[in-house]
């Protein structure tokens, strides 16, 4: 059974008495907003019968402009809020609407807006998933189902997000109701569309991993940068776990001969596979001011990926300060070494691996 605890709806402070509608913030509370607080819908109609400007707006502290259906949504007062639509008070689209009743309301507020699940998009419905996790209002789930939403086709960014949080209840009921486990399409958060399993292990969820793969997770899937769960451990230091998945994946993967083979293309300079051949791949810089460090992957994880049509060798992804931002690349067919910014999609040549390895400090802090 999910619960969700709310939040405070009022407090005292030296500037007035204050409400919390979700993130925004309402001072001075009008005499009609204290009314849905209190879900009283006969004073309200009251009010709006003494004067129709009871109806106006109200503003937020930060300035946002709320209809007074949009408080009643989130202060979940369904019996305002079938009064208000009635009154064709809203100030915003029925789809908004419905975003912020998945958000802060229950069933029957929900219930209200089902009238506009037929003009929603995919992402749209997508979104209502990702809002229920937003403020835990996970008994929600279920009612989107009711409505019409199916889990199975729009929650997969919800059950991603909740892999890495780790919130197993939830998880399950998700799984229970035909959330794909294996979901990695790319959204605003994960633009290199991981797994549920590839996110637990980055944010070192092991029991959360091991639960996916008990439910189905493939833990051989890659995101779009090449990386999945096996190496993710490793770039955590999980060992224990870095173990567990490596059992999972084929044995060829871990195998020296067949990598040399996927990586022959590529034409490596033998400077460049001794070192991450070795055991200390770390590359120190101490008289660099911004980065004074990066670490190689080893040998056999070294992965093929493809940039503007192009293919690139991912030679390194851990940068002091900025893990998962940069990533040294090596372009096999121009010889040239390149650093990818991953957060703004740029490319900075660093030149030939001789000149960066005269001084690699100095190239890796060129982008800086």
């Amino acid at each position: 059974m999910f619960t969700n605890s709310g939040f405070p709806l009022s407090r005292e402070s030296n500037e007035g008495e204050a409400l919390r509608l979700g993130i925004y913030r309402l001072r001075p509370v009008p005499e009609v907003v204290r009314h849905i607080v209190e879900g009283d819908l006969p004073a309200l109609q009251a009010a709006v019968a003494a004067s129709s400007e009871a109806l106006a707006p109200v503003r937020t502290t930060d300035g946002t402009t709320l209809s007074l259906l949009q408080v009643a949504v989130i202060l979940n007062q369904p019996e305002v809020c079938r009064w208000l639509r009635e009154q064709d008070i809203s100030g915003t689209d029925g789809v908004a609407l419905l975003q912020l009743a998945a958000r802060y309301a229950g069933r029957e507020v929900i219930e209200l807006f089902r009238d506009q699940v037929g003009t929603l998009s995919a992402e749209q419905k997508k979104a209502l998933y990702s809002a229920v996790g937003y403020e835990g209002r996970f008994e929600n789930i279920a009612v989107l189902e009711d409505i019409g939403i199916p889990v199975r086709d729009f929650a997969g960014n919800l059950f991603r997000v909740l892999a890495w949080t780790d919130n197993r209840e939830a998880l399950a009921e998700l799984l229970a109701r035909g959330v794909d486990v294996n979901y990695h399409e790319p959204d605003m958060v994960e633009p290199y569309a991981p797994t549920a399993v590839l996110s637990a292990t980055r944010h070192g969820q092991s029991e959360v991993v091991r639960f996916l793969v008990e439910h189905g997770a493939d833990v051989t899937i890659a995101d779009r940068t090449g990386e999945r769960p096996y190496t993710a451990a490793l770039k955590t230091k999980d060992l224990k776990l870095a173990e567990y998945l490596r059992s999972l994946e084929p044995e060829e993967w871990h195998n020296q001969a067949e990598k040399e083979r996927e990586l022959k293309p590529f034409t490596l300079p033998q400077e460049l596979v001794d070192l991450v051949s070795s055991e200390d791949r770390r590359l120190s810089f101490p008289e660099e001011e911004t980065v004074t460090w990066i670490e190689f992957l080893d040998f056999l994880n070294l992965r093929p990926l493809t940039i503007r049509r192009k293919k690139y060798l991912l030679l390194c992804d851990s940068f002091e300060h900025y893990d998962d931002m940069y990533q040294v690349l090596w372009h096999g067919k121009t010889r040239q070494l390149f650093i990818w910014d991953t957060e703004h999609h740029e490319l900075h040549e660093l030149g030939t691996w001789e000149d960066f390895w005269s001084d690699p400090g100095k190239a890796v802090n060129s982008i800086f």
